[in-house]
C-alpha cells in the first residue's frame, strides 16, 4: 500500500492472500482483517473480484454497492457480491471501525448446509442487515486467531469463518430450519413459559424495547407473562431484562470496542441518560466511571 492509501487509516490488521487464496472449508479466503479509520476516510469505488462481508464495529459511515449508498452504524452487516462495485466512507463527524472478510466459494459449497451460503450471495436482494445474532463474536475470535497464531489456529480459523457465514445465512433468511437435534416436547414441561422468556431475552437482548412487544412475539399477554415470571423467578420481568442488559453493557465496556453512547443505542435505550441511570442503579457506578476503573485496574496488572 502506498502512502496515499494509508492516509486516514488509524490502524489496520490485514491478512491478504490475493496471489494464492487459502482454502477454508467451503470457501477460498482472499482477505480478512480489521480497519480503524478517521472521520471522512474513504475507500474509493472498486470492482469486487470476490464476495465480501463488512461488519461495522463502531462509528458511523456509508457503504455503497453499485451506486446505492446506505447508512452504516455499529452492528450493521453488508454483503457485497463478486462483480459489484463497492465503496466505503466514514461519516465526516465520526471515526469508524469495521471487520472485513473477502472470499469465494469452492467445490465444497455444493454440500448442505454450505450451499445456502452460495445461494445467499447469488441473490440480488439483501445487501444490509443489523446483527441480532452476535456475529461480531466469531469475527473477533477469527481476528484474534490470525493475530496471535495460537496452537490449532488453522482449524479454528476454518471454524470461525464457517460460523460467520452460516450465521449470516440465518440472519438474512430469517427462518428456522428443521433439525435432527430438536427433541419432542412434553405436553406441559415445568417452567416452559419462563424458559421461553429467558431464551428470548438471551437471544434478542439488543432488540428488546418493551415487555409488551416481547410478550406478543412469544404469544402471551404481557400481564400474564409478567405474573408467571415473577412467581417462578422471584423478580419482575422488567428487572430481569434490565439486569441482563446491564450484564451485556459491562461485557461491551470491557471489550473496549464501543463508546458508551453506542452501547446505549445497541441495547435499545431511549437515551444515554436513561441508560446511565439504569447502569448506575444496577452496577453502582456510572458507565464512564466503570470503564475508567476497569481499564485502570487492567493496566496496573
Amino acid at each position: 500500500m502506498d502512502d496515499a492509501g494509508k492516509l486516514g487509516r488509524q490502524f489496520e490488521f490485514e491478512n491478504a492472500f490475493w496471489a494464492k487464496p487459502v482454502k477454508c472449508n467451503f470457501v477460498n479466503l482472499y482477505q480478512v482483517g480489521e480497519l480503524g479509520c478517521e472521520c471522512d476516510f474513504k475507500i474509493d469505488d472498486h470492482l469486487q473480484i470476490c464476495h465480501e462481508v463488512t461488519y461495522i464495529i463502531s462509528g458511523d459511515g456509508y457503504v455503497t454497492t453499485d451506486s446505492k449508498e446506505l447508512k452504516a452504524t455499529a452492528g450493521d452487516i453488508f454483503l457485497t457480491r463478486k462483480g459489484q462495485m463497492h465503496a466505503i466512507r466514514a461519516d465526516k463527524q465520526s471515526e469508524m471501525r469495521y471487520y472485513y472478510l473477502a472470499f469465494d466459494f469452492n467445490e465444497d459449497t455444493e454440500k448442505p448446509p454450505f450451499n445456502a451460503a452460495k445461494e445467499l450471495f447469488s441473490a440480488d436482494n439483501g445487501i444490509k442487515m443489523h446483527d441480532s445474532m452476535e456475529i461480531d463474536k466469531p469475527f473477533s475470535k477469527l481476528i484474534s486467531e490470525m493475530y496471535y497464531l495460537y496452537d490449532y489456529s488453522d482449524e479454528m480459523v476454518n471454524t470461525y469463518i464457517e460460523q460467520i457465514l452460516l450465521l449470516i445465512c440465518r440472519l438474512f433468511s430469517n427462518r428456522v430450519q428443521s433439525s435432527d437435534y430438536i427433541p419432542s416436547k412434553s405436553a406441559k414441561p415445568v417452567g416452559y413459559t419462563v424458559y421461553a422468556v429467558v431464551r428470548y431475552i438471551s437471544e434478542n437482548i439488543f432488540n428488546i424495547d418493551s415487555i409488551g412487544k416481547m410478550a406478543r412475539e412469544l404469544g402471551y399477554c404481557d400481564s400474564y407473562l409478567s405474573r408467571v415470571f415473577k412467581e417462578k423467578m422471584g423478580m419482575t420481568l422488567q428487572s430481569y431484562v434490565t439486569m441482563k442488559k446491564m450484564e451485556k453493557a459491562v461485557e461491551m465496556i470491557e471489550q473496549g470496542n464501543f463508546t458508551i453512547t453506542e452501547i446505549a443505542l445497541k441495547l435499545s435505550f431511549e437515551s444515554l441518560q436513561s441508560f446511565s441511570k439504569s447502569f448506575r442503579r444496577t452496577v453502582g457506578v456510572s458507565p464512564m466511571e466503570y470503564r475508567k476503573e476497569y481499564f485502570s485496574k487492567k493496566k496496573s496488572e
